[in-house]
């Protein structure tokens, strides 16, 4: 379908009476988000289905370059592949990732078309692109190595690229001292471990047993922004990254209101079962700058945090001898 609406604006273009009336008919009514740049990459003009993806404004975008979407998931290689493709056959389609606004990264599909004005041998570039989840059908093309099968949340693949994308922009914004999304917010990861859960599946078996991680997750979900990211880990495993602007009262906010959640008992194939939590806090920066010292260390607050039958702990609230201490010899 859009590769005809691309042939349709092509064939649109080369007739200068029906070029901008037609044109713009086409642009600012399509449900997919649209971008007109000219052959320097500048963008000329969006579309409002472009503005209601990526949080853009009109304003917001013209005179920018498309790379203020970028998610830092791919790298330059695949650029450089994508620009050669339509240098030479002047189209481009793919599965890509890319960022909104407010920094969360999102899968779309994505078509680049170069268009040249027959009159000028003018060059643009129109780009054509479409959230997945909003495909219907076309949702089985989400790669599925990113996404836990059973709870159909990012697995751990998925966490770390979001963790290396959004600690690349904290570290440049900060750098740079802007007063951006980046700039002002915090990091934070929250670790989670059902409690008992291996007494869940012993009692009532494995179907029971994920049932009951589907509806830990489908509770957590309801408390998350868009801006938040779930992933499961490993068994009965969840980690919550999320930006925040004052750690400890935000993230002490948001366990109460998980604990809170996880009160009412859950109802599967006529069992009640309860469900509960322990919860490991890091922060990114103050308790370490390496993606996988953070995770480890969020792990270790949790251990702490179950061992103490606390509703959750702060990494660096740990005495210096539990911050050395290898709860599980790794």
């Amino acid at each position: 379908m859009k590769k005809r609406l691309l042939q349709e604006l092509d064939d649109l273009l080369q007739s200068v009476e029906f070029t901008h009336n037609a044109f713009q008919h086409v642009f600012q009514h399509a449900g997919s988000g649209m971008t007109l740049t000219d052959e320097n990459g500048t963008i000329l003009e969006v579309n409002p289905a472009f503005s209601a993806v990526t949080g853009y404004t009109h304003n917001e975008a013209i005179g920018k370059n498309p790379n203020i979407l970028r998610s830092f998931y791919h790298d330059n290689k695949f650029y450089d592949d994508l620009w050669e493709k339509i240098k030479t056959i002047g189209y481009f389609e793919s599965k890509i990732w890319n960022r909104r606004k407010t920094g969360e990264a999102y899968p779309e599909i994505l078509t680049i078309q170069r268009i040249i004005n027959p009159k000028t041998n003018t060059t643009y570039y129109l780009a054509v692109f479409s959230e997945l989840h909003t495909l219907g059908s076309n949702i089985e093309a989400i790669d599925l190595s990113y996404y836990d099968a059973l709870t159909q949340i990012a697995n751990r693949t998925l966490l770390q690229e979001h963790l290396k994308d959004t600690t690349c922009n904290i570290q440049r914004a900060t750098a740079k001292k802007e007063n951006s999304h980046f700039g002002t917010y915090k990091l934070i990861l929250f670790f989670l471990d059902i409690n008992k859960f291996k007494m869940v599946n012993d009692i009532y078996g494995h179907f029971i047993g994920d049932k009951v991680l589907i509806e830990f997750v489908t509770r957590l979900k309801k408390l998350l922004r868009q801006t938040d990211l779930i992933a499961r880990c490993g068994g009965d495993e969840f980690v919550i990254a999320s930006l925040v602007s004052e750690p400890k009262k935000d993230a002490s906010t948001l366990c109460a209101r998980i604990h809170k959640t996880l009160e009412k008992t859950c109802h599967i194939n006529g069992k009640k079962i309860h469900i509960d939590t322990s919860i490991g806090i890091s922060e990114f920066g103050k308790d370490s700058s390496n993606i996988e010292e953070l995770l480890n260390d969020a792990d270790k607050a949790m251990y702490f945090s179950k061992k103490h039958n606390k509703p959750c702990m702060f990494y660096s609230d740990l005495s210096e001898t539990e911050k050395r201490y290898n709860p599980y010899g790794k």
